[in-house]
């Protein structure tokens, strides 16, 4: 375990996560964030979302909040308020803001910086990836990064979104995300032979996760001994004609759609399944794809964002249209999948495990305090 890099010089260090949107990923990474600090002898605190499910082992140092219904910008001012208080009780030295709205509090927040105070923000995916509004949010992110001390970026593709919109080098950092250990046991499924080729499909019914895409691709697969199974549900809009494509194939007995479900249960079924699939047009990272390692389970994914990354021909296969994931389907075999289950396993546990990720938290925090 490489736990203690920096660990004499993190001891007793109070950091302060503060985020708006505590669902999917993020939460995943603050309980890491969580886990690894305790081993540094970090001492954290947080605030969040009433609905956030991490866990930690002193509820103290967790202040929750109901989130406004509506738009999410009218949480900030609450979240400003319940922040001061906290730093009023806490003394942070490092203030961590998680997703853009927090990341709004770096204007409220920069005077704490002539104190001494470390403001960190995180994205979790710039939203200048959303082609729409990409010019718009890139002004706008570039803008708010001279009122914090640095910038944390998940991937390499976030580092190099930054630097594209104009944000100094010095104040951008690279923390690649990982698992913690409490969600990954090691153990897998077997792997043999099951008949159908057990296709999965985990995330958002949105228009960024790409589910129309696959089923666009999906349908001009003519497979008998290919199934796809759907982990996840619309959140806010339902798209009728995603529904109705995903009941169509439902009823020709093609997919499963199992909606959303516990994380365990998802690490369960990408255990059970001889690939992922993430056919998502955008992405700052790419959590399920590290989760599937995990599992010993390769991954098909879009070459777009940090996904590219994550897979090499090892570890599964990156397509760039429907075409080619339509004829990756077509040629798929069980075969194939299972034989990239060892390299799997070995790139997730040597560069995306909590061991591997604690030795860069360490490296990262000494420098934010040092800087």
């Amino acid at each position: 375990m490489r736990t203690t890099v920096g660990a004499d010089r993190l001891a007793g260090t109070r950091v302060l996560h503060v985020t708006e949107s505590a669902i999917g990923g993020v939460d995943l990474v603050l309980e890491l964030m969580y886990q690894v600090g305790q081993a540094h002898g970090v001492v954290d605190h947080f605030i969040l979302p009433h609905d956030s499910e991490l866990r930690v082992a002193s509820p103290a140092t967790v202040q929750s909040f109901r989130l406004r219904r509506g738009l999410r910008v009218f949480n900030v001012l609450p979240l400003l308020g319940l922040t001061l208080l906290a730093c009023l009780r806490v003394r942070p030295q490092v203030i961590w803001l998680h997703s853009t709205f927090a990341g709004l509090l770096r204007v409220f927040l920069w005077p704490l910086r002539l104190f001494g105070v470390r403001i960190v923000y995180c994205p979790h995916g710039w939203g200048m990836d959303r082609p729409r509004s990409a010019w718009v949010v890139g002004a706008i992110e570039w803008l708010l990064s001279w009122f914090g001390s640095a910038i944390h970026c998940i991937s390499g593709h976030e580092l190099s979104l930054g630097l594209r919109i104009g944000v100094p080098r010095r104040k951008l950092f690279l923390l690649v995300n990982a698992l913690p250990e409490s969600l990954t046991t090691g153990a897998t499924a077997s792997k043999g032979d099951r008949g159908a080729l057990q296709a999965l499909f985990v995330g958002r019914l949105d228009h960024q996760k790409g589910l129309d895409r696959l089923l666009h691709a999906y349908a001009q697969v003519e497979r008998s001994d290919l199934h796809l199974t759907v982990i996840g549900d619309f959140i806010q809009d339902r798209n009728p004609v995603l529904a109705g494509q995903i009941r169509h194939m439902q009823d020709e007995g093609r997919l499963s759609w199992l909606g959303w479900q516990p994380r365990s249960r998802i690490l369960e079924r990408m255990s059970a399944s001889d690939c992922v699939l993430i056919p998502s047009r955008w992405e700052g990272f790419g959590l399920v794809a590290i989760e599937s390692l995990s599992t010993g389970t390769p991954v098909i994914a879009a070459r777009v964002g940090g996904l590219g990354e994550i897979i090499s021909p090892d570890v599964g296969w990156l397509i760039e249209s429907e075409d080619e994931l339509r004829d990756r389907l077509r040629e798929l075999s069980v075969a194939e999948c299972h034989r990239r289950s060892a390299d799997c396993l070995q790139r997730f546990r040597s560069e995306y495990s909590q061991s591997a990720y604690a030795h860069r938290y360490g490296r990262a925090l000494v420098a934010l305090l040092h800087a």
